[in-house]
């Protein structure tokens, strides 16, 4: 990179902040609390849900049974799994 380039680049990169430091910050207002729960249908499939507060829930995964290629501790297995990794610490299913 020649001299010329370099100072062109470092102009550009400071037009840009200083374009940036124009932005307004935003200020969080509310965080809505989040549900977190499991379903167990007739079918045997485990659903993780989520709901935030006011909304519809939501089915986050669903873990289908099949007698061939699941069973019930590894499905046990993945619900516990997933509903830690969302940091849901009693998660007695």
């Amino acid at each position: 990179m020649t001299e010329d380039n370099t100072q062109a680049l470092a102009g550009a990169a400071s037009e840009l902040n200083a374009e940036l430091d124009v932005v307004d910050k935003a200020v969080l207002v509310e965080v809505y609390p989040t549900k977190i729960w499991v379903d167990s249908g007739f079918d045997g499939v485990k659903r993780i849900m989520m709901q935030h507060q006011g909304c519809d829930a939501f089915e986050f995964v669903a873990i289908k049974y099949d007698y061939r290629y699941t069973s019930n501790s590894m499905q046990h297995a993945l619900v516990k799994n997933i509903l830690s990794f969302l940091g849901v610490e009693d998660n007695n299913i």
